[in-house]
């Protein structure tokens, strides 16, 4: 049984929303193989996933455990700088492209488990971080930080506030 709710009616469909957020964000148009935005992406996968670790090992009760995993999350994160700098390119090129394809569509499914057990409307939290994240593009243009290569957020920007859609534990 789903329990969860549906999107909120008049926004954008997340995939949708992600396809968008491509087209204006990229040099070249989503949907063909393209090594450069690969590696970019695994990246920011990495980069992500070491934000979540960090977010997470506040909750880690003993020091030396804590520790060992932030450091754990830095070398996610070392190694999310070096793929978005392109440093891993050639690896790209070499991957086996059928499970890269397979992995990106599986951390996408676990992913989206993982918003589902934090709130039962990762839905809405899913069309507010799409709308913080096409807000970055206020007249339909991408602007990026010199230095990262990152968007830059607008003058006024907000971020997607999805506190309101956090689920307290109930265990």
């Amino acid at each position: 049984m789903n329990n969860s709710q549906p999107a909120p009616s008049g926004t954008l469909d997340f995939v949708e929303g992600v396809y968008e957020f491509n087209r204006i964000g990229q040099v070249t148009p989503p949907g063909h193989f393209n090594a450069d935005r690969i590696g970019f992406y695994t990246g920011m996968q990495l980069e992500e996933m070491a934000e979540k670790m960090v977010s997470i090992a506040s909750g880690i009760v003993t020091v030396n455990d804590r520790q060992a995993f932030l450091a754990f999350a830095e070398s996610v994160d070392k190694w999310g700088k070096a793929f978005k700098e392109g440093k891993m390119h050639g690896a790209v090129l070499r991957a086996d492209r059928e499970k890269m394809l397979d992995a990106d569509g599986d951390i996408a499914v676990v992913t989206l488990g993982a918003m589902m057990y934090q709130t039962p409307l990762f839905r809405h939290a899913l069309c507010a971080i799409n709308a913080a994240n096409l807000a970055k593009f206020p007249d339909g243009v991408a602007i990026r930080g010199p230095r990262t290569n990152k968007f830059l957020k607008p003058a006024g920007w907000k971020a997607p506030g999805v506190s309101v859609f956090v689920d307290h534990p109930v265990d």
